[in-house]
């Protein structure tokens, strides 16, 4: 076997030849603070050493540390420790604006010892991704951490203040200075309404945040805006690359001279009526401080409003006096008037009514600031628009009217009343008897319904021109006939109401039924009569005989023991004592026949049907023995007979006509009606 050495030997020395070749071959390494773009063409896109521009190669363990000592808007410092690669080739800076790339070549180092550099022209505010990867000349790579840096805003400018002749200006550094990365200027530059824009400031103190721009015109527009120059790389070198940030632009206008105005919110009040003022300052200096003088009063510390009444009518002058921060004075004035505020009466002509009684209500107010409107709610849900108005209410209640008055600059007075409404008034009227005759006396009885409840009348028109008064009253009629009796009742409320009622006015009458008017001594006439007229029955009769004999009800029985001719009369009587007087036809009696005349058929006939009739009532009254009659019923249907004279004993009263009847009837023989079974002895 041949002696491994010289080949050896030989492979290491083709390695340095090729190392020497590939170090012949790599373009020289930029200097610091170069720009990305132009790094970029430097340090080839496509070289494996690192991802090229737009292309997501793989990322090497990273065997690095990467750290940004210095940033400001558009610069970044960035700073690595130094790479363990053989043979050393090159430094790369790249950057992504995602984690996972793609990567942009920004900066290629050839020089070993080089551990820091500055990369310009970025994006404030924007998000970058940084990775330094060390190439050596054999292939070998190193790479540092991904460090993800956010570059600052720009800086922000405000003013906190401003005169009539200067501003005042406040603005942020939001950079970090450090590393290879450093503050130059500030420039404050102006632009008046809307001219080139000029410096008019240059500060090279990072710290100051803040400037004066003096000699300024009053009421003048101003722009202003603030660029910050920092350095990258070798800061005070001919090799430092400059960046200029411009902060944000502010207008501001500077005051014009301290000026007032005061507005009232009302030229015109009432008495005792709120306004309100507004006092507005234009110009001067802020803040302002505000004073205010009503009429011929002081000056009293206030704000920019005030709201005041007054006590008197008259025209007030109201006075506004502002002071600036300087101290100037300004004042404005407002001339309000002052009119008396209005006022308000009302008046009914009544407070208690019936329902549909209308009521007179009258509103009056005095002025305020005319005109003024006047109205009027009834609280039943209808209104009225006027002062003076008639209104009836449709149900009974409590009511509470209101007059409301209002005046040209709104002030409302008000007034209510209260109203008792009752339910419509009625009447009502009986008369007891309904009927009489002439000269009896009847009583009518008279009587309100709802309304007040408080009846202060009764009149009353009887119909033949009579009168009269009270609830209760008597009056009798002269004359027959049927007469409409009239009844007007008032209540408290002044109200009437009225009822009638007929009565029936005639005589008493009676009618005899035909009688025997020629008879001999010792024979029987049966009289019968009935009533009508006055008050009505049960009437009273009395029968004057003409032979001084008197008998009583309305059918009688007399016997004649004289001859002669006799005039009888009939005097009835009805409930009320107004009577009628009958003449009767004269009877004539004669002398009676012989002892023994009589005995005739007839008689004998007659005296059977005695004896028959004996024998009945025998047995009727053997029959109601057996019957079980109460004393109760007895009474119920007992009704005392007319004849005064007469007694109960032994007698039957019809309970319909009064007639006294034979016990053993069972009929009345005057009207036919049943008579009790058991007369009350």
């Amino acid at each position: 076997m041949a002696d491994p050495l010289p080949r050896t030997a030989v492979a290491l020395a083709v390695l340095v030849v090729l190392g020497s070749l590939v170090a012949a071959a790599t373009p020289a390494a930029p200097g610091r603070g170069t720009n990305p773009s132009s790094l970029a063409a430097a340090f080839p896109a496509e070289s494996p050493a690192i991802p090229g521009s737009g292309t997501a190669a793989p990322t090497p363990a990273a065997t690095m540390t990467l750290s940004s000592p210095g940033i400001s808007p558009a610069a970044v410092s960035l700073a690595w420790t130094e790479a363990d690669v053989f043979l050393f080739s090159s430094y790369t800076v790249a950057y992504a604006v995602n984690a996972s790339g793609p990567w942009t070549t920004a900066q290629t180092i050839s020089t070993e010892t080089t551990l820091d550099t500055a990369v310009d022209g970025l994006a404030p505010g924007g998000s970058y991704f940084w990775m330094v990867t060390a190439a050596g000349s054999l292939g070998g790579t190193e790479s540092s951490n991904v460090l993800s840096v956010t570059q600052p805003p720009v800086a922000t400018l405000s003013s906190p203040s401003n005169t009539s002749t200067s501003v005042d200006l406040a603005w942020t550094n939001n950079a970090s200075y450090g590393g290879l990365v450093g503050f130059v200027s500030y420039a404050v530059v102006e632009s008046e309404n809307g001219s080139a824009p000029a410096v008019v400031a240059t500060i090279t103190n990072a710290t100051t945040g803040s400037a004066t721009v003096p000699d300024l015109s009053s009421g003048t527009s101003y722009s202003f805006s603030v660029d910050t120059t920092d350095c990258a790389g070798g800061c005070g070198t001919d090799t430092a690359t400059l960046s200029v940030t411009q902060s944000n632009t502010i207008t501001v206008g500077t005051a014009f001279p301290l000026a007032v105005s005061v507005a009232a919110s009302r030229s015109v009040v009432d008495v005792g009526q709120l306004d309100a003022f507004t006092c507005t300052a234009a110009g001067g200096e802020s803040p302002f401080s505000y004073a205010w003088q009503v009429g011929n009063g002081s000056f009293v510390p206030g704000n920019n409003s005030l709201s005041a009444s007054f006590g008197s009518s008259g025209p007030v002058v109201v006075t506004c006096e502002v002071t600036d921060r300087t101290a100037s004075h300004a004042t404005s004035s407002v001339s309000v008037t002052v009119n008396p505020a209005p006022t308000i009466a009302i008046a009914t002509n009544r407070t208690a009514a019936d329902v549909g009684e209308p009521i007179a209500f009258e509103c009056s107010p005095t002025p305020g600031t005319i005109p003024i409107t006047v109205g009027w709610s009834f609280g039943d849900g209808t209104t009225a628009s006027t002062g003076d108005v008639t209104h009836a209410y449709a149900s009974p209640n409590r009511y509470s009217a209101t007059c409301s008055a209002t005046d040209f600059v709104g002030v409302t007075v008000v007034a209510s009343v209260a109203l008792n409404i009752s339910g419509p008034l009625g009447a009502t009227v009986v008369a007891r008897p309904p009927a009489a005759a002439p000269g009896s006396d009847i009583t009518f009885t008279g009587a309100g319904t709802n309304g007040s409840g408080n009846y202060t009348g009764y009149r009353w028109s009887f119909g033949d021109l009579g009168t009269g008064s009270g609830a209760v009253v008597g009056h009798a009629y002269a004359a027959a006939g049927n007469y409409t009796v009239t009844l007007e009742v008032t209540d408290s409320n002044g109200i009437t109401a009225s009822a009638e009622v007929t009565v029936h006015i005639s005589r008493v009458q009676a009618q005899v039924a035909p009688f025997s008017t020629s008879i001999a001594t010792g024979t029987a006439v049966s009289f019968s009569a009935t009533g009508s007229g006055g008050a009505g029955g049960p009437y009273n009769f009395t029968w004057q005989f003409g032979d001084g004999q008197v008998g009583y009800g309305p059918t009688v029985s007399h016997t004649y023991s004289a001859m002669g001719t006799f005039a009888p009369t009939l005097t009835v009587r009805d409930p009320l004592g107004a009577t009628g007087v009958v003449d009767l036809s004269p009877i004539s009696v004669h002398a009676a026949p012989s002892a023994f005349a009589w005995v005739t058929a007839g008689v004998v006939a007659l005296v059977a049907v005695l004896v028959g009739a004996i024998v009945a009532v025998v047995v009727l009254q053997n029959r109601r023995r057996d019957e079980a009659a109460s004393t109760h019923e007895a009474m119920a249907r007992y009704i005392p007979p007319t004849d005064p004279r007469a007694t109960v004993s032994g007698r039957k009263v019809c309970p319909r006509c009064g007639a006294a009847n034979l016990p053993i009837r069972r009929t009345c023989s005057h009207c036919g009606a049943d008579l009790p079974r058991h007369p009350r002895t």
